[in-house]
């Protein structure tokens, strides 16, 4: 179902987006402006130059927040348009990174990008905990259920 230019996925995952924010998803100007400059305004994964003074550059997670990833930092790298929205999606990132680097000079100089990228990030910025992860989760699986009731009774009625 669409109402307006929303479809009810999109909704869906503006709901989880918005209860993780609460726990600190969200991500600075300065967390942004780190990312970009730490990744020398290349996609992590293709090593296309990108703009920032464009839309071509994204702030990807390296594990999906579908697939059980954070939203914290440590979980973010920088990627075009392309590797973000077109081709990368819910796969393995390590996988991704392997198919987009052509060879495997590129894919290991990437791969220790990404990886140191992650590992300083996991030692300065403080992680949510478990029990607040699991606890957000399962707020947001409550809040879809809800959501999906509420969809099925409308849907019914019309």
């Amino acid at each position: 179902m669409v109402v307006g230019n929303i479809s009810a996925p999109q909704v869906r995952n503006a709901i989880r987006r918005i209860l993780r924010a609460q726990v600190g998803g969200k991500l600075s100007r300065s967390d942004k402006s780190a990312i970009w400059q730490y990744f020398e305004n290349r996609c992590a994964y293709c090593g296309k130059t990108l703009d920032p003074t464009s839309r071509a550059g994204h702030i990807d997670h390296l594990v999906p927040t579908s697939l059980g990833g954070s939203d914290h930092i440590s979980n973010r790298v920088l990627a075009c348009g392309v590797c973000n929205g077109d081709d990368k999606r819910e796969a393995d990132w390590r996988h991704f990174l392997c198919a987009t680097a052509g060879t495997s000079v590129e894919y290991e100089l990437r791969l220790q990008r990404i990886e140191g990228w992650v590992a300083a990030q996991r030692s300065t910025a403080p992680i949510v905990s478990a029990e607040l992860h699991d606890l957000v989760e399962t707020h947001i699986e409550l809040v879809l259920q809800a959501f999906d009731k509420s969809l099925r009774a409308i849907r019914e009625k019309r």
